[in-house]
């Protein structure tokens, strides 16, 4: 069972969603902490939950976009650093199942 399904990514996020792109998202967030720590501790939801946060909220990875005379950043992203293969798997998803790990989640 996953540590988290679409409904608490939904609740996370205090949107409505849509079920078929949220299932995917957690499990790519579930699969992507996976590959830093397997077995998932107990806990690990907070982790997976960010991590599909974030993907879900800026499934583009952007970093910036520019329009003409207008420019836009979206939450969490760094301006400067591209997106690396898959969105939300950012230098912040690297760490944060590492940190759930070192305070024993």
């Amino acid at each position: 069972m996953p540590p988290i399904d679409p409904r608490q990514l939904a609740a996370f996020l205090g949107q409505d969603i849509k079920q078929a792109r949220a299932a995917l998202v957690v499990t790519q967030a579930e699969a992507l902490c996976r590959a830093v720590v397997d077995p998932l501790p107990e806990g690990a939801g907070a982790a997976v939950l960010s991590v599909a946060a974030r993907a879900y909220a800026n499934a583009q990875g952007l970093a910036a976009e520019t329009v003409g005379p207008y420019s836009v950043q979206p939450p969490g992203a760094q301006a400067g650093r591209p997106p690396r293969g898959v969105p939300g798997a950012g230098r912040a998803n690297e760490k944060t199942p590492r940190a759930a790990v070192s305070v024993g989640l």
